[in-house]
């Protein structure tokens, strides 16, 4: 079976497990993979073989993938590339086999170009590589880690902080069912750290949220903005759009 993590949230509440071994593989993928979800997965379906993937509609399939057995957990891991080569494009535009920035791949099933479109072809294909718009590291074993998306990334003063990661960050909050980051435009700072929160109950506020982040993460990155919804939406395969989202908590929710 093959689904997004937000699929697997519903499954895990709401449905009981496969018995006698029907389901022998679960792939993952489409959005960020917390090691929490993964091994509640694991747990669920009563099988080790779940497996994060990695793929782009430009790559036409899959790219990468792991189960969690071989590795030390660890939030967006997805393991080597099955055919071709990823890097790391820093800042400073420069490819390196190793590091973190922006994930660029070269492989055999890579996309000629946009169709009709060499404007934005010339955007992420060069030199055989194709700029993915990923965030994450690339280890000196080649195993790949997601972290975020580019366009997601939020600028507070200057610093970058990624929104995917804040959101599994507080879905590993036991009384945090969902999360979902996002930058809200800032006259100063240039954007504020938001946040839609789902909760289990209502037995925790902000303020405590604030506490627990700021013991695990440095305080420029702790949300300033919390918004309590009931639901979180998503698109009709399952991914969220923090534009969306944002835009909902600002326009219905008391600030």
């Amino acid at each position: 079976m093959s689904s997004v993590p937000a699929l697997w949230k519903l499954a895990l509440k709401l449905s009981k497990p496969p018995q006698r071994n029907a389901l022998r593989q679960v792939n993952i993928g489409s959005a960020p993979l917390s090691v929490d979800l993964w091994q509640k997965i694991i747990g669920w379906t009563a099988t080790d073989k779940v497996v994060n993937m990695y793929g782009i509609t430009e790559t036409a399939n899959w790219l990468a993938g792991t189960s969690l057995n071989p590795h030390n957990p660890v939030d967006g891991l997805v393991g080597k590339m099955w055919g071709g080569v990823a890097a790391i494009r820093m800042e400073e535009g420069k490819i390196h086999p190793v590091g973190q920035g922006e994930i660029c791949v070269q492989s055999p099933s890579l996309m000629s170009g946009y169709h009709k479109r060499p404007d934005l072809t010339d955007q992420v294909l060069k030199g055989g590589w194709f700029f993915t718009g990923d965030i994450g590291t690339v280890d000196a074993e080649g195993i790949i880690r997601i972290t975020g998306r580019q366009k997601h990334e939020i600028n507070r003063a200057g610093i970058k902080i990624h929104p995917e990661e804040i959101d599994l960050l507080l879905e590993q909050h036991p009384l945090v069912s969902e999360a979902c980051c996002f930058g809200i435009p800032d006259d100063i700072s240039g954007e504020l750290v938001g946040v839609a929160v789902r909760l289990v109950n209502n037995e925790i506020n902000d303020a405590a949220l604030k506490v627990w982040c700021k013991e695990r993460i440095k305080s420029e990155c702790v949300p300033e903005r919390w918004f309590f919804v009931s639901e979180i939406p998503k698109t009709d395969r399952g991914k969220i759009n923090r534009e969306t989202v944002m835009k909902a908590c600002l326009n219905k929710l008391p600030t």
